[in-house]
C-alpha cells in the first residue's frame, strides 16, 4: 500500500506510545544499548523524552527490571509470550496492556530505542498518511521497511498473537501481511531510521553529533 489518498484523522488521545527496548543487544558486545549514554542521556531516556512530546500516554517494552526512567512513572512492560521472540512480542505486550490500562486507545505508535535520528514530528506524519480502513502505517527509508517504526491498530492483537504462537518471528513479513500502508521517507543521508546496533554504529558522526535535546517541531 502506498501513501496517497485522502487524509484519515486520528485523535492523539487514541494513540498509546511504545518504546521498544526489549532486545538482547548482542551486537553491542557489552552494555544494553538502551543504557548507552549519548549527549548526557541514555538512549532510553532520549527516546522516552522524544515520545512523551508526541503522545499523552507512554509505556516501555523491556524484559529486564528497570528503575523509574529519569524519575518518571512510565510503565515497563515485559513480553507476554515466552522466549523473547523479538520486537513483535513487545508490540503484542503493549496491545495486551492497553486493553486493560489505556481506555480510549485504538492505536499503538511504536519506535525502537535505537533510532535516535527519527523525525521529531513522526507521529503527525504517520497519522496524516493513514487512510480509512488502514490497520497500520509503517515507515520506510532507503528502500527498507521499518516495522518497528509505525502506527498499529490495537485490533491487530489477536492475529499478531497467532502469528507469534505459530512460531513466526519476522516483523517485516507480518507487517506486509496486514498489509500495512507505507510512509516512504525516501533516500536520505543520514537515514532517519539508522539503527544503533554495534559500537561502530554508536560512533557514527550522525549519532555523536546529536544535540543533548531535540527541538520538537510544532504540527
Amino acid at each position: 500500500m502506498g501513501n496517497k489518498g485522502s487524509k484519515h484523522h486520528i485523535n492523539r488521545d487514541q494513540v498509546l506510545g511504545l518504546v521498544l527496548a526489549g532486545g538482547h543487544s548482542r551486537r553491542m558486545k557489552g552494555p544494553d544499548k538502551a543504557d548507552m549514554i549519548l549527549g548526557g542521556k541514555s538512549l532510553l531516556v532520549r527516546t522516552t523524552d522524544y515520545m512523551a512530546a508526541q503522545v499523552h500516554q507512554l509505556i516501555v517494552s523491556s524484559n529486564i527490571p528497570r528503575p523509574a526512567i529519569d524519575g518518571r512513572d512510565i510503565p515497563i512492560i515485559a513480553d507476554s509470550v515466552p522466549d523473547r521472540p523479538g520486537p513483535l512480542a513487545g508490540l503484542l505486550a503493549a496491545m495486551d496492556w492497553a486493553a486493560g490500562n489505556a481506555a480510549g486507545s485504538e492505536w499503538v505508535f511504536c519506535v525502537s530505542v535505537d533510532t535516535p535520528l527519527a523525525p521529531a514530528d513522526l507521529l503527525a506524519q504517520l497519522m496524516a498518511a493513514c487512510q480509512p480502513g488502514d490497520k497500520a502505517v509503517v515507515a520506510m527509508s532507503c528502500c527498507r521497511l521499518h516495522p518497528t517504526i509505525g502506527l498499529y491498530r490495537l485490533s491487530l492483537a489477536l492475529g499478531l498473537r497467532a502469528y507469534l504462537e505459530g512460531g513466526e518471528r519476522k516483523a517485516i513479513t507480518w507487517a506486509q501481511s496486514i498489509p500495512a500502508r507505507t510512509l516512504d521517507f525516501g533516500t536520505m543521508d543520514p537515514d532517519p531510521f539508522f539503527n544503533v546496533n554495534t559500537p561502530e554504529d554508536f560512533a557514527h558522526p550522525a549519532i555523536q553529533n546529536l544535540p543533548a535535546n531535540r527541538n520538537l517541531e510544532d504540527d
